[in-house]
């Protein structure tokens, strides 16, 4: 059976999959604020792990992924997502706290020439799309 964790899920309950966020909302499995390591997991305890619109609201975001990384089964896959720091999105909401440009996470890839300055990486980040929405009227 596939293990499956909805980090910072908010009202976006998701089926199979364990629900987190800091307010005990309806479907919220976990109530838990992601600023307070560790969270509360066993080492590999996930095969995949959903984080949309997560990162950019914590206060270490470095740290967080450091978690997910420690939780996260081998072979595993981490989905996040994050507004790009162009878009309109990225600055109207008071909560974010980091912004993030198109290759941010790949500082935390094995083969990166920086990886040195943190003391865990992913074997590999792909990123597929920006999604960078401009409203015209």
């Amino acid at each position: 059976m596939v293990k499956k964790l909805n980090l910072g899920c908010g009202n976006d309950i998701r089926k199979d999959f364990i629900n987190l966020d800091v307010v005990k909302l309806p479907g919220v499995n976990i109530v838990h604020d992601l600023n307070k390591l560790p969270l509360p997991f066993k080492d590999e305890s996930f095969d995949y792990i959903l984080a949309k619109d997560v990162l950019e609201h914590v206060n270490d975001y470095v740290s967080l992924l450091k978690e997910l990384h420690r939780i996260l089964r081998k072979g595993g896959i981490i989905k996040i997502i994050v507004p790009h720091y162009r878009s309109r999105n990225a600055y109207t909401d008071p909560t974010h706290k980091t912004f993030f440009a198109v290759n941010t996470l790949k500082f935390f890839e094995k083969s990166h020439d920086r990886n040195y300055y943190f003391d865990f990486n992913f074997e590999k980040v792909v990123i597929k799309k920006i999604d960078i929405k401009i409203w015209v009227k």
